[in-house]
């Protein structure tokens, strides 16, 4: 028996990027509802049970979301977080627990969630960046200094709260931005591996190197799976494992882009896709837009719909 057979028997699951500015409110088309709303409301919006009923008619094995992305927007609260940049409980940590909403809601179909955190951490928010020693006062810009030791340990205790809040209930990470170019090497990984693991030493865990080239490829020693990110739903395994990782792979189904509604691939598309790639012995992540209330692009559920529909 291997740690990732659990993950490999899953196939296939959904993962949402649900963030400050993200979701666009039906309401007043082109504002982000965050922005109308203020964070704590936006993130109150977000019907848990409602997302977990949809992924369970359309059959998806597992869920991952987003805690944040570069900015200092939290979907939960972090009494650790709090004491290093200096915000107050609801600033930037909204008061609502969605993680643990989202376990309660998933638990009921017997789906297990993941967390996508990131190496970089909130690197264009002033006050953020600048306490956990990564800023960059271009957004959407990296830092001209590599990541450091000291902030890599502070950013991992971050992750490590919540590790250890949820325990058990946190089955894989998926680790974005840690980038070799950025200064991340294998000690560096091991820091932030050991962080999101703190609470669960059992859980999956995938640090991502970003896209390099049209193949699923093998990063750190500290992976359990490939991050995997492709731009395209078309790379198919050749066996199983990459250097001892589980193969997995992460794209959209978005005609445009990560976490937009509409997509470029139809049912049939998928349903092969998913077959084929398990098996070869991989796993696939599909990015959908998920709604302000929690709920999924409806062009996007009936394509995931599709893919059990053998």
């Amino acid at each position: 028996m291997h740690k990732t057979d659990w993950f490999y028997n899953k196939r296939w699951g959904v993962f949402n990027h649900f963030l400050y500015g993200a979701q666009l409110d039906p309401e007043h088309p082109g504002k982000a509802a965050s922005e109308l709303y203020g964070w704590n409301e936006y993130v109150n919006k977000f019907d848990t049970d409602l997302l977990a009923k949809q992924l369970h008619e359309a059959g998806a094995g597992y869920y991952i979301i987003t805690i944040m992305q570069r900015s200092q927007f939290m979907i939960a609260p972090n009494e650790t977080y709090n004491k290093i940049t200096g915000y107050k409980p609801g600033e930037a940590c909204c008061e609502r627990d969605l993680i643990a909403d989202l376990i309660k809601s998933l638990d009921k179909y017997d789906i297990p969630l993941g967390l996508y955190y990131t190496g970089d951490g909130p690197l264009n928010d002033p006050k953020a960046g600048k306490s956990m020693g990564n800023f960059t006062e271009i957004p959407g810009e990296h830092p001209k200094d590599p990541v450091s030791v000291e902030f890599v340990t502070k950013w991992a205790s971050v992750a490590a709260e919540y590790s250890k809040r949820y325990g058990d209930k946190i089955k894989l990470w998926w680790v974005d931005g840690c980038y070799d170019f950025n200064g991340y090497d294998e000690e560096k990984l091991a820091i932030m591996a050991a962080g999101v693991k703190a609470g669960n030493p059992n859980a999956l865990v995938s640090l991502n190197c970003g896209v390099k080239g049209d193949r699923v490829y093998g990063y750190s020693l500290s992976d359990d799976f490939t991050t995997g990110e492709m731009l395209s739903f078309e790379d198919v395994p050749d066996q199983r494992f990459i250097d001892g990782a589980q193969w997995h792979t992460l794209s959209y189904l978005s005609p445009v882009n990560w976490g937009a509604p509409g997509t470029r691939y139809d049912g049939a598309y998928m349903r092969d896709y998913v077959n084929r790639v398990h098996e070869k012995g991989g796993v696939v992540s599909i990015d959908c837009a998920v709604r302000v209330d929690g709920s999924i692009d409806p062009e996007q559920l009936e394509v995931l719909k599709a893919i059990n529909n053998i």
